[in-house]
This record gives C-alpha cells, structure tokens and sequence, in this order.
C-alpha cells in the first residue's frame, strides 16, 4: 500500500497552541501537593479546559503533536561499527590478557554484557585491594587466588557461573570456589494441591508473573515449615494445606514487613508477595481444597504505586539513537522499535509483536494489541511512517521479526548495552520510553488529559498519572508563574 503523505499538514498555529501556555496565572493549579504522587495527579486534572473535548482532536492534529514532541538530532554522517563496536569499547579498560582473550571470544552480545559486568565490579573489588586503577590490572595480579575467593564469597556470587569461568582462566581446579557455596540444594516446589492452582493460574498471566508467584508460595511454606512447631515435620510439599491459619498469614505478614525495614526488600515487593499468598489460599478455597478461606478480612500490605523517574534530554535521546544507528545489528530496524517506544508510548513485547496488517498507510495509523487483547488505533507521525514503510514486507506477518519473542529480548539487550555506554542510569529498561512519552505530552499547557489518557492508551487516569514526571526545576517555575494576588 502507497503511504499518504499529504496527512502530513503544517498548522503552525495549532503549534503554538499547543506549545505555549498563555495562560498568564496558575491560581487553578494545586501546586501545594503533599507528594509527587499527588503533584502527578496534579499535572494531568490541572491542564488547561480549552478544547478539552478529545472528539476535537482530528488525526491530523496529533500527528502534528507526536511530530514536535522531541527535537532529536541524527548526524548525517555516521561510522556503522556494529555490535562488536561495542565491544571493543568496552575492552579497551581491560589490560589483563587473559581476560581480554575470553571476552573476545564473546560473540552473542548478551553472553558479552554478563561476563563484562561481572569482570567490571570484580576489577573494581581488586583496584580496592591492590590499590591500583582497575585499567591497570594485569594478569600476575589476577594470580591470586584470595583475591577471587574474598570477592566470591562477600558477594555471594558463587553459584553464578558466569565468575566460575573467569575464575578458571587462572586455576584450574573450581572445587575451592564450590566449597563457598554453603547453601543447601533448594526443593523444587511442586505440591500436588496447589500445581491444581497453578495450573489455572498458568492460562491467566505471564510467564515472569506465573514464576514470580511460585517463588512467593515457596517462600511462603518453607517459612512455615522452620518457624511452626506443627509443620517441621512436612517438606514444603507435602504440609496439609487446611492446617494453614488466618493468623500464620498475619505473622507473615509481620515478618515482610520487617524485611522491608531492615533494607532487605522494597515495600512494593513484599505487598506483591503477601498479595499473592492471599490469593493463593482465596483460590484454594475457591477451587474446594481447603474448607475455610482465610484470606477474609486479612488487610494486605499498602505501598505508594508512584515512583518519581528522571526522564532522558532531548541531547540524551539523541546520542541513544545516534549510538543504536552506529551499533545495533540492523539499525533501521532497532531504531525504529525504539521510536515506537518513545513516539507513541508502545511496550516492548506490544513492538515486537507488531504486524504488518496492524499499519494502515492509507490513513497513517497503527492498530496496537494492548493489554487484555484490547486493540487501539493510534495516529503516526511522519517520522514512523516512512521508517515502517521501509521495514514493511508484506510478505512477512511481523513487521521486525518472525520470532518475536527473540526480538523481544534483542531490544532489552541492546537496549542495556547502549545504555551502559552512554552511562544511562534510568531505571526499568527500556520501559523508559513509555514513561518518557506520557510525560512529555503532559508537559504541553494546552493539551487535555482526556487526549493524553487516550495516547496512553490507560482506562483509568490514576495510571496516566503514574506516568508522569517532574523534577524541581519544573516545580520551581511552576510555583514563580502563580500570581498571589
């Protein structure tokens, strides 16, 4: 299909509206938010009521939007090095032959980047150590055993075998190094009851959430079965399900939230944990396994959702796609999966899943399969347009690859890769440009939240308002434009 690009229209009046707050005073603005979670609440009610009606907004007028949302700079000529550009980039702090070698044997870039981080932080343990430059570490150094089993043990990174094959370039022998591992073999978790839920619950998420429920009902009965008098005689597998109490589920409860205090967890993952044990025992209920749910009236752990992010310069996101042009291994492509990203906000398994029938050229929009299967037409602006139809075979059903879950993954790993070397220090992987996206429309005076809700695609504001970002400066004059008076 021919694109159209006569969609693409210049109202630079449109623009401006936009672009510019006229407003004059912000006595409407609560400014005096307790919290960021309240400010970010704050910065999408808060925008102006001038044309708040999202049927306003032709198709037209947010591509012109999506267009001037950045103003990233490509140079126009650029060395492609690839990804063993990377590489060498790297490599160039390491003087120890020996570990020079190994790394250079390292072709899949993922395998590269585990191995390299693991050198990094125990070159920096030893420059500790010996007191000198990690750049200056060579081999003679290296050979010295201590050094390896110190670091090993006070990192408590023995049983990672990423370090075990560094280790061996220098000795031969791992059984030192084994020897450190003093934990006992971990049980696999499989009681017969509750592989009945699990069962269930497989077909209802995703593959990381199944696994992360399972870690937690493990967690969960090993618990029981070392603290409680009536349950060490049972493995975590075979401990009678309907002798679990509502006030175990408490003491749990007590025992999260001690961990939390004490700097071992963060207090959004034990609420997820005690969450999903509570579901756990309402779904064995549910399902006729135990008679009683004890789950009834236990209050689970509350935790504040908003978590304040820096978000990447205009000069920052310029350097990250000069740097994916220059080191990616189809950059065309990469590039173009990350602009998905950060021009409309898309997921990473929602662009790597993209097909070419979900673009339509004839009106420049994309069909997005978001969450729950839901799909929504969103608008493209010109830049994606041209890159889409670049990349678009008709021939093919996925726009990037025809195993996405592969690209999936390529995306995170460069992603971290490139990052690494531009010193990125965002957290949340390449989720980044979502949060990125949403807060950029919100910081436009004149665009209403109902558009940016649509844009991101959210049913609900409160997750629009998670979403949205806003440092000091901001903050500052904001507060200098009220007019007290």
């Amino acid at each position: 299909m021919e694109k159209n690009d006569d969609l693409f229209i210049t109202d630079q009046a449109f623009i401006n509206f936009l672009l510019h707050d006229n407003s004059g005073n912000m006595t409407n603005v609560s400014w005096n938010a307790s919290s960021m979670t309240n400010l970010s609440h704050t910065c999408l009610n808060s925008l102006s009521n001038v044309h708040n009606d999202i049927k306003t907004y032709s198709n037209e007028s947010m591509v012109i939007l999506l267009n001037n949302l950045y103003q990233i700079k490509m140079e126009e000529q650029q060395i492609y090095k690839g990804p063993l550009g990377i590489n060498s980039l790297l490599l160039e702090s390491i003087q120890a032959n020996k570990l020079l070698k190994f790394m250079q044997s390292k072709s899949n870039p993922k395998s590269f980047f585990l191995h390299y981080k693991i050198i990094e932080e125990f070159l920096f343990y030893c420059s500790i150590q010996l007191n000198k430059p990690p750049s200056n570490i060579n081999d003679l150094d290296l050979y010295n055993e201590k050094l390896f089993l110190k670091f090993a043990a006070e990192k408590k990174i023995t049983t990672k075998e990423h370090f075990k094959r560094i280790y061996t370039l220098y000795f031969q022998n791992g059984d030192y190094l084994n020897a450190l591992d003093k934990g006992k073999q971990i049980e696999e978790f499989k009681h017969p009851l509750i592989e009945r839920h699990l069962e269930e619950l497989k077909r209802k998420c995703t593959n990381s959430s199944f696994l992360r429920r399972k870690l937690h009902y493990r967690k969960f009965f090993n618990w029981l079965t070392t603290v409680f008098n009536e349950f060490q005689n049972y493995s975590i597998n075979t401990v009678p399900l309907y002798l679990v109490t509502k006030n175990q589920l408490e003491e749990y409860k007590v025992v999260l939230m001690n961990q939390f205090k004490k700097g071992i967890y963060k207090k959004h993952t034990i609420s997820d944990a005690f969450y999903n044990i509570r579901s756990l025992f309402a779904s064995l209920y549910q399902m006729g396994i135990i008679p009683n749910d004890i789950s009834i009236n236990v209050i689970g752990i509350k935790f504040e959702k908003y978590k304040y992010r820096d978000i990447p310069t205009n000069l920052e996101l310029s350097k990250f796609f000069n740097a994916v042009m220059c080191y990616a291994p189809d950059p065309l492509k990469f590039c173009t999966a990350y602009r998905l990203m950060l021009y409309l906000g898309l997921r990473q398994s929602e662009v790597a899943n993209l097909e070419a029938t979900n673009i339509n050229f004839g009106t420049n929009t994309i069909s997005v399969k978001g969450k729950g299967g839901k799909y929504d037409i969103l608008p493209l602006p010109k830049l994606l347009v041209d890159d889409l139809y670049s990349l678009v075979n008709l021939n093919e059903n996925y726009v990037f690859s025809n195993k996405p879950n592969i690209f999936k993954n390529e995306l995170y790993t460069y992603y971290k890769l490139i990052s690494f070397i531009l010193n990125w220090d965002y957290p949340g992987g390449v989720h980044i440009f979502r949060h990125t996206f949403i807060t950029r429309l919100s910081e436009l005076p004149n665009l209403p939240p109902q558009v940016i809700q649509y844009l991101s695609r959210h049913s609900r504001p409160d997750t629009t308002s998670l979403y949205i970002h806003r440092n000091e400066k901001f903050l500052d004059n904001a507060i200098n434009k009220i007019d007290y008076f």
